[in-house]
């Protein structure tokens, strides 16, 4: 296990990328033991965490993109409509090439190398306006304050709420992607999903306010 980039704890796995999964290492070894011992499970949380987190750096690039080539208002209403997709949608998007791609997009030296030179370039260039744009962006979509205010919204969306987290439903549609491409099979995916859930509301009873322990103990 790497001490660097998950801890795994009794009641989930939290990974450096502040993602947390409702499963444990053992569920996941017991699920698909396949998966993990071809990948690892360092690079398989890896993959699922920067998917988990590609809406906000599929936006972070594109609002580069749309900056270039379009007005800043558009620009910034474009990366807007592509982030909020993904949050909803993305989770059943997951394929193994485009994890692997989200963790290189993901990269923060790669992103702020590339800021500050499209940055510095509609600057030299007297478009201020969407030079001020890309640094908001950049600021809000780096430090999860986009995430903060569009995901408990994606969350309400219709057929969103009795489902997992998006980040659970990243790393089951992940596993199953690979295991088909494996050629293998993971155990029920029902079972999976339901040992995540239990986990996810156990931790949700744990809130303030949130009942206690399961079944209705203090």
């Amino acid at each position: 296990m790497s001490r660097e980039f998950f801890v795994s704890m009794p009641h989930g796995i939290f990974t450096a990328d502040g993602v947390w999964f409702h499963t444990t290492e053992e569920l996941l070894r017991e699920f698909s033991p396949e998966v993990v011992e071809h990948l690892g499970l360092e690079r398989l949380l890896r993959e699922a965490s920067a998917w988990a987190r590609f809406p906000a750096h599929a936006a972070v690039w594109l609002l580069l993109v749309f900056l270039l080539s379009a007005p800043a208002a558009e620009a910034v209403l474009g990366a807007l409509v592509v982030y909020v997709f993904l949050a909803i949608f993305g989770p059943g998007l997951v394929l193994s090439g485009g994890a692997r791609l989200a963790v290189h997009l993901s990269k923060p030296v790669l992103q702020g190398l590339a800021y500050v030179g499209i940055l510095s370039f509609l600057a030299a260039d007297g478009r201020l306006g969407a030079t001020g744009a890309g640094l908001a962006g950049f600021i809000l979509l780096r430090w999860g304050v986009l995430d903060a205010v569009v995901l408990p919204i994606a969350r309400r969306a219709p057929g969103m709420k009795r489902t997992l987290p998006a980040p659970d439903r990243t790393l089951r549609n992940l596993i199953i992607r690979y295991a088909m491409k494996q050629g293998t099979h993971t155990r029920e995916v029902a079972d999976m999903e339901a040992s995540m859930l239990r986990i996810w509301n156990y931790r949700k009873s744990e809130k303030p306010g949130g009942g206690g322990m399961p079944g209705g103990k203090p």
